[in-house]
């Protein structure tokens, strides 16, 4: 792990920043990415595994820079997995996002009860998973870059 953070903000490769609060039952997160990012990939993900505890997935979030919009994914713990969609295996979609400029803001209640979603507490340590990538043939996600951070939510 290149970053270990403990606080309200990460910084991460290529210019981008991890924002999170937590208010009620919900958890917020704002990811500011360089406009030219745009330029370059299709879209960026985060990931998110427990350091303690148990889960069976790394949970998800897929942002695609041209449209904005986002998408609740999920891994599976094997080596070369590829973020797949909550809702194309049974679960739901949790998600509410929006965004402007080079600001991507989604919300999320912090427990869900979906098995493809992991709960987030505060004051608790978390894997980072990133990764940027383009839409290929079929619109299939490529990845081209990823990388992992350590952060105490």
């Amino acid at each position: 792990f290149s970053v270990y953070s403990k606080g309200s903000y990460v910084e991460m490769p290529y210019g981008i920043t991890l924002y999170w609060t937590f208010s009620g039952s919900k958890v917020h997160f704002t990811l500011k990415h360089p406009y030219e990012l745009k330029h370059k990939y299709d879209y960026l993900a985060i990931g998110f595994y427990p350091k303690t505890g148990y889960a069976t997935v790394k949970d998800v979030f897929l942002f695609y820079l041209d449209t904005q919009e986002a998408e609740d994914r999920f891994m599976y713990l094997i080596p070369n997995a590829y973020p797949l969609k909550d809702y194309s295996e049974g679960g739901k979609s949790n998600i509410e996002s929006y965004s402007k400029d080079k600001f991507i803001v989604l919300s999320r209640p912090v427990h869900t009860g979906d098995y493809y979603d992991i709960s987030f507490y505060g004051e608790r340590r978390y894997e980072l998973w990133w990764g940027l990538g383009i839409r290929g043939a079929l619109d299939v996600e490529q990845p081209r870059e990823e990388g992992k951070l350590e952060i105490e939510l």
